[in-house]
């Protein structure tokens, strides 16, 4: 089963703002690339990723080390997309879901 994929305004501005701070227009590239495929993933198969808290998922990509947060809204199949972070963020700085 394929899920839409809902992307909050918090993971968009987090996204923005990490794209930004990169210099260099091939990095910023690269980070989008797999930020993209990181979402394709998980769109396709949600539940190959772990429940961190609550119902909250999280996926890691590789290269740039960001969290991805999201939820599953199986009534819709839907993926709601609630937030990208790099991983060294402090995770106390983060908004609650």
């Amino acid at each position: 089963m394929s899920y839409s994929l809902i992307i909050l305004p918090l993971a968009k501005t987090n996204l923005s703002r990490a794209v930004r701070e990169r210099e260099g227009a091939d990095t910023k590239r690269a980070l989008l690339a797999e930020i993209s495929a990181s979402l394709e993933k998980i769109r396709q198969r949600p539940r190959r990723y772990p429940i961190v808290y609550a119902q909250m998922h999280r996926a890691l990509t590789r290269r740039f080390h960001f969290a991805i947060f999201f939820r599953i809204v199986e009534e819709r199949a839907e993926v709601v997309i609630a937030g990208m972070f790099h991983q060294r963020q402090d995770p106390a700085l983060w908004p609650e879901h």
